[in-house]
């Protein structure tokens, strides 16, 4: 059922779109407030020097200015772009990077150019849309790198601090899709982060699953970060001829191009016809 078609108040229009941010964000450790229980939630401009008074906030653990707010607009016609302008005016003075603005009878074409070209992140939608939508993977490509949105990662990294075994720091991982921990990783890798290196590392040579080892040999190679040592130690404990394979053709590749693949084994590369 559409928006148009449910009779609420405007009080109860507020409460909803707070407790769908509650469910998506509170397990993963955020603060979301809201006014809730006769209270608001209200937050000093750090311009205007005034508490703004906001339909949801959502801050990080230890911290009191949000990095998201959302206001829930029930008003009888498009929200314009007046509108819009108002909110992303509020967003800078509480310093909050996204914004979500929700109104059931939707947005002018002016507020919606305006929303598109704002330097700061906002969506805007109806609030069906709001209740519907997956906030989490939202805020994962906003913030890649940002361990708060990966629990799982976040739990492997802790594990590689305290010295625990590989298969330990596996299995913190087993239940991460592909593309959440490929995307979180490439990310890292772009800022060469040590720690996200010596995971890929230890998931290359003792990850039972092939496809693990194999993305995480891909990785390794696409952002150079694999070494002698741990090139030496793969070839030694893999039995997949398809990982061989590509390994081998990385070095050949590198070999054409000057690369350092060439002399990571301080040995000659077998040929294709000795592999098979």
């Amino acid at each position: 059922m559409g928006d148009r078609k449910i009779e609420i108040t405007p009080n109860t229009y507020e409460y909803a779109l707070l407790q769908r941010l509650k469910h998506e964000f509170e397990p993963y450790g955020l603060k979301v407030c809201g006014t809730e229980n006769g209270k608001q939630c209200r937050i000093k401009g750090r311009f205007s020097l005034k508490k703004r008074q906001l339909d949801v906030a959502v801050c990080r653990p230890e911290e009191t200015t949000p990095f998201l707010v959302a206001d829930a607009k029930r008003h009888a016609r498009p929200i314009d772009v007046k509108h819009v302008e108002a909110f992303l005016g509020m967003m800078d003075d509480v310093n909050a990077e996204v914004g979500i603005l929700v109104a059931p009878m939707g947005f002018s074409k002016a507020a919606e150019r305006r929303a598109k070209a704002a330097h700061l992140e906002l969506k805007i939608m109806s609030l069906d849309e709001a209740l519907q939508y997956r906030w989490i993977p939202f805020a994962r490509e906003i913030y890649p790198t940002d361990p708060i949105f990966h629990l799982e990662l976040s739990k492997a990294k802790e594990y590689l601090h305290s010295g625990a075994g590989a298969e330990i720091i596996i299995s913190a991982l087993e239940d991460v899709f592909f593309e959440e921990w490929e995307a979180f990783f490439l990310a890292c890798l772009n800022n060469r982060n040590e720690d996200i290196i010596r995971i890929l590392k230890i998931i290359a040579i003792n990850h039972s699953d092939d496809g693990w080892r194999f993305n995480a040999i891909r990785l390794l190679c696409e952002s150079d970060t694999l070494d002698k040592q741990t090139a030496q130690t793969i070839v030694s404990k893999e039995y997949d001829p398809d990982i061989l394979e590509f390994i081998y053709e990385m070095i050949r590749g590198s070999d054409a191009n000057d690369g350092n693949y060439g002399v990571l084994f301080g040995e000659a590369q077998p040929t294709q016809k000795e592999m098979e």
